[in-house]
């Protein structure tokens, strides 16, 4: 569980750097490649952000889920039953470094350089990779093609060999209505229908 939420949050950190200026919501067609599956992993997720530094991720598929930062501080839900339910989460150093520099990011700053080292392959395509120590155990490197603000793919290639694919099927910016979608004590008070429609 601690290595899937620092995979989100690796993820809202690089995904994030792309959004400039107000509201931002991207949904997401994963797939996961894991050797010892013959088939990736297929699903759907949401990342909605605004340029205070509040950031949502969202499983829509094959699970429902969700990690919440707002602002100040983070909280993960599993959805279960028709109900919302906390869980826990690391809390580690390196978390908390990563959450205070997404904040950075979406607030127009560059990706900080504590946490990655930046290269840019070409004009279309950045490659990160990450300098924490513990970061660096689960992840190799993150690849994100795309002109900003608008990304086309993420790519998280873990250190084991596996991968995880994200390539944005919808993105709205500027103008997504985010409702809910950073509050902590209420999870399930947005509803991304009303930002991508019924998928």
């Amino acid at each position: 569980m601690k290595r899937f939420f620092l995979l989100l949050c690796l993820f809202f950190a690089c995904a994030s750097a792309f959004a400039k200026g107000g509201a931002c919501a991207l949904l997401f067609e994963t797939k996961k490649y894991v050797s010892f599956f013959d088939e990736p992993i297929e699903g759907k997720c949401l990342l909605a952000s605004d340029a205070s530094g509040r950031v949502r991720w969202q499983t829509l598929a094959p699970f429902v889920s969700a990690m919440i930062f707002d602002g100040a501080d983070s909280a993960a839900f599993e959805f279960d039953n028709g109900k919302w339910k906390r869980v826990d989460m690391p809390s580690s150093r390196a978390v908390s470094e990563i959450m205070a520099g997404l904040k950075g990011v979406l607030s127009g700053e560059k990706v900080p350089d504590n946490l990655f080292s930046v290269s840019n392959k070409s004009e279309n395509e950045i490659v990160l990779t990450p300098k924490n120590p513990l970061m660096a155990k689960a992840i190799k490197s993150i690849k994100i093609t795309g002109k900003p603000p608008k990304p086309e793919t993420v790519t998280i290639y873990d250190a084991s060999g596996d991968r995880t694919e994200m390539r944005i099927k919808k993105s709205s910016f500027g103008s997504a209505d985010l409702t809910g979608a950073f509050d902590i004590s209420n999870p399930g008070s947005f509803n991304c229908k009303l930002v991508f429609g019924k998928e």
